[in-house]
């Protein structure tokens, strides 16, 4: 029996749904049981030279379910026969239910679905070992794990071609330390000691880490010598470039709220404020509550630009405002 493996054009130029033509596999196939010389077909392999490699790059993804979401988007504009039941098959992995609930976070992969989906998208090895890595990192639950997974997404990201003056740049807005010592630097005591300054820093960087921040802050020109070699900061704010990509400032960001944590127990209570709020809000109220927060950083750098009073110490100042459930919403509610 004879299978015309070109199919897959006609079904584009003739608009045949992909639906049909997946019940015609499984007529096909549950035939193979009375039938010894039928074959059994796949989809991936009725449809092989339509099944597009992604073109977008998974190390742009943090997120694996985001990841999915976007190939089947893109897919879909591509190939309008390209279904939820059409990638379910394509990646061997049951009915278009199960891929949804995936996709929507309501299941999780296992290691051999995701080995499925690597084969189906295609993914070369660098990408493919991304993205299990990926997986683990946004599944599991342990944050010692999720640590170890992130240092290893880090590592199979590829460098950026950059040049030498914005990868300095980068590190500044991914590394805690080259911020807290900018602001050291306007604190009348400051002294320039790298052995000090490692020590105000309870030992957080080596003396020798303290030189080559200075350097790259004075190279950066958010540091640099007044008229009696003294430093000093440099005019104008500093603000986080956009191409701070999200997990590189996840590092960041655990790095600052590690200290945190600590700070709970090690700071004295006269020396910190520590408030949490947990409240249901409306969807529409999101970019207010965005606003607020935002103001309210802003008043308190303007207090403290218009501060005559000597400094002290610096401090850490951090907001964070998130969902804690999801639990959807109803139609019509």
């Amino acid at each position: 029996m004879g299978f015309n493996h070109d199919l897959s054009t006609n079904v584009a130029e003739k608009a045949i749904t992909v639906d049909a033509v997946l019940k015609n596999i499984d007529k096909l196939n549950s035939c193979k049981k009375t039938c010894p010389l039928i074959h059994e077909v796949s989809l991936a392999s009725l449809f092989e030279h339509d099944i597009m490699e992604c073109s977008m790059t998974v190390f742009d993804f943090t997120d694996y379910r985001e990841f999915l979401r976007a190939y089947y988007e893109e897919q879909k504009k591509k190939y309008p026969f390209f279904s939820y039941r059409y990638f379910a098959r394509l990646a061997d992995i049951g009915g278009q239910s199960y891929l949804q609930m995936i996709m929507s976070g309501k299941r999780n992969l296992s290691a051999k679905t995701v080995q499925k989906f690597i084969k189906a998208i295609k993914l070369k090895k660098k990408d493919a070992q991304y993205f299990e890595t990926l997986v683990l990192f946004n599944q599991t639950k342990k944050e010692d794990e999720r640590e170890l997974y992130l240092d290893r997404l880090l590592c199979l990201k590829p460098a950026k071609k950059i040049s030498q003056l914005q990868q300095d740049r980068y590190l500044y807005f991914t590394n805690k330390n080259l911020v807290i010592l900018r602001e050291m630097v306007s604190l009348p005591h400051f002294e320039e000691d790298p052995e000090w300054i490692s020590r105000s820093l309870n030992g957080a960087i080596t003396p020798k880490e303290v030189v080559r921040i200075i350097e790259l802050l004075i190279k950066l020109d958010l540091i640099k010598r007044n008229d009696e070699g003294k430093l000093v900061l440099s005019s104008g704010s500093v603000k986080t470039p956009q191409d701070v990509e999200s997990l590189e400032a996840y590092q960041y960001y655990r790095s600052i709220f590690n200290d945190a944590k600590e700070a709970i127990l090690t700071v004295p209570f006269d020396k910190r404020e520590v408030d949490s709020l947990t409240i249901p809000i409306s969807d529409k109220h999101i970019p207010k509550i965005k606003e607020i927060i935002q103001t309210s950083l802003e008043e308190i750098v303007k207090l403290v630009n218009s501060e005559k009073e000597p400094f002290d110490d610096v401090y850490q100042i951090n907001t964070i405002f998130y969902p804690v459930t999801k639990t959807g919403k109803k139609e019509g509610v």
